[in-house]
């Protein structure tokens, strides 16, 4: 990568998600004299990491990307603290069954009754926009009472945080 950007004058940026990142990112930074941008992948779950080692960027899944771009303004304005809870906060959320199926839908992207490749909106991997999540099976679709756990759960910890 180093050589590719003293290679090509207009390789301004690269992202990073194979293997590991963190533990290039220092060297890579500091190889091209920070001319070279290094954005990080792989979901962004090690974001905290990821902007103390000096990530330029990153490139999270799309639906909680107002969150993760909250924990990053947050963090590159000195308030680290709020920055972990902003992020924890998402990464909980996360957790939650169902979560990054439904969240399209909960967030009114989709109708409830849209279809994807992978199924409906309402439930199933394929519909989360991130990465279908590879290995762990299919999730089975959300009944009522899930939807109505998500619900709740995105008015009392998420609405509350978001912009505007």
């Amino acid at each position: 990568v180093v050589e590719m950007a003293r290679q090509i004058p207009t390789m301004k940026c690269v992202k990073d998600e194979a293997g590991n990142p963190l533990a290039r990112v220092t060297q890579i930074r500091e190889r091209t004299n920070d001319k070279l941008a290094v954005f990080s992948g792989n979901g962004v779950r090690t974001m905290i990491d990821e902007m103390r080692l000096g990530f330029s960027g990153h490139c999270p899944t799309t639906v909680l990307s107002d969150f993760y771009a909250a924990a990053f303004d947050l963090w590159h304005s000195g308030k680290r603290r709020e920055a972990f809870d902003m992020f924890g906060r998402l990464q909980a959320f996360n957790t939650i069954t169902g979560a990054g199926s439904y969240l399209m839908v909960l967030r009114g992207v989709f109708k409830e009754d849209t279809k994807t490749r992978g199924g409906s909106m309402g439930g199933g991997a394929a519909a989360s926009g991130g990465g279908g999540r590879a290995g762990r099976g299919a999730t089975p679709p959300l009944d009522e009472a899930g939807k109505q756990a998500l619900r709740d759960a995105w008015d009392q910890f998420m609405k509350p945080h978001l912009r505007g």
